[in-house]
């Protein structure tokens, strides 16, 4: 990717974030809820998916990352394992990867599911 495309999605990126920064739930209802519903969707009934999330209820932060400033926002896992239900999916494993360390490293929860 060059620098150019890489600051166009940044910018788009930094567009489509503004709006989420100090509201209730944002991430949630505008970004997780609807891609996973896209992707369960299009699972066959049987089919397994993994994702992470956020290890902590953390709120929105920027840090840098890449010598870039990076916007870091997550639910949290009880969010996420109720959409997921909510999406007619089965949890198989739901456990934390590492634990948030205090420091940059809020932690980190993985969820194998499968579509029911």
């Amino acid at each position: 990717m060059n620098r150019t495309s890489y600051d166009q999605i940044a910018e788009r990126w930094s567009a489509a974030r503004a709006g989420f920064v100090g509201k209730e739930s944002p991430y949630l209802d505008a970004v997780l809820e609807p891609i996973l519903c896209r992707v369960v969707r299009r699972l066959p009934a049987g089919s397994r998916l993994m994702v992470t999330v956020g290890g902590s209820d953390h709120p929105p932060f920027t840090n840098f990352m890449f010598d870039q400033d990076f916007f870091y926002d997550s639910s949290t896992p009880e969010e996420t394992e109720r959409v997921l239900s909510r999406l007619g999916c089965r949890l198989v494993l739901a456990e934390l990867m590492n634990l948030p360390d205090g420091g940059r490293d809020k932690g980190r929860y993985a969820i194998v599911a499968e579509k029911k």
